[in-house]
């Protein structure tokens, strides 16, 4: 499967940023199989972000990720530049709005009532998607990811911020990019990680997934009233579901290691 990453970032095209963000997501996609052909930077508006994935689609890429761009007003770029390169009108899609509206009234009540109906209706311009597109739910913002499809090719749109993109990549995109890859039947387990720091299981994370091939790895932090309990999520689809599970636990038997190594 062919994949491009578009990142819609001013700061980074003009050097006064650095990008994390394709770095994060290209591994992801490599490791799940994917051939990441192409990164490229655009600038903050409709026109840069609707010529670049234009030029994706002629390449005949199978999946194009646009990474930041968006935002209330004149901020949003992103979707509004992807609807003009698929050629579909903008229409206010009601599950995204209801999506919005109930992630600005959690933050608003986090934030002891600040903002409220005026930054709603301000808001508003997140719900607008390409005609026939998706939402995809922000767990953690308010901007909700943008799923559509195009033929053969699939069109992501994901907030810049870092936390927001991945927590959408883990909920909504990680299963439809392994459907479309063609894997086989999922196998899943999890590894309890008491007495080790996020940061430690983070980088155990990483070297998992390099040890042991065919595997996604990623941490899990479930709060609860007696402090936060931490865990290494491994999932794997193989060929047929032995060799689904048979990955999962050589995967489980790395993670114990190091988790031995790390105490």
């Amino acid at each position: 499967m062919r994949v491009e990453i578009i990142l819609v970032d001013a700061a980074v095209l003009r050097g006064a940023s650095v990008d994390s963000h394709a770095r994060w997501l290209a591994r992801r996609l490599s490791i799940l199989g994917g051939e990441v052909a192409r990164h490229s930077v655009v600038d903050e508006i409709v026109a840069a972000v609707a010529a670049e994935v234009r030029r994706g689609l002629m390449a005949g890429s199978n999946l194009i990720v646009v990474i930041g761009g968006r935002g209330t007003g004149s901020r949003e770029v992103a979707v509004p530049g992807a609807a003009r390169a698929l050629g579909r009108d903008l229409i206010l899609d009601e599950a995204a709005r209801s999506q919005v509206i109930d992630s600005l009234l959690r933050i608003d009540k986090q934030s002891a009532g600040e903002g409220g109906a005026d930054e709603t209706h301000r808001s508003a311009g997140l719900a607008r998607l390409p005609l026939g597109a998706e939402s995809l739910p922000n767990p953690v913002g308010v901007a909700p990811g943008v799923w559509v499809e195009q033929g053969p090719t699939g069109v992501v749109c994901l907030p810049g911020q870092p936390g927001e993109m991945e927590a959408i990549f883990e909920a909504s995109l990680l299963e439809r990019i392994r459907d479309r890859l063609g894997c086989g039947p999922l196998f899943e387990a999890s590894v309890p990680a008491s007495g080790l720091a996020l940061g430690e299981l983070r980088a155990i994370a990483e070297a998992v997934m390099v040890e042991a091939r065919g595997v996604y790895v990623r941490e899990q932090v479930m709060r609860l009233p007696q402090g936060e309990r931490l865990s290494l999520h491994i999932s794997a689809r193989g060929a047929d579901a032995t060799t689904s599970q048979r990955l999962v636990e050589a995967a489980v038997r790395v993670a114990k290691q190091k988790f031995q190594l790390r105490r």
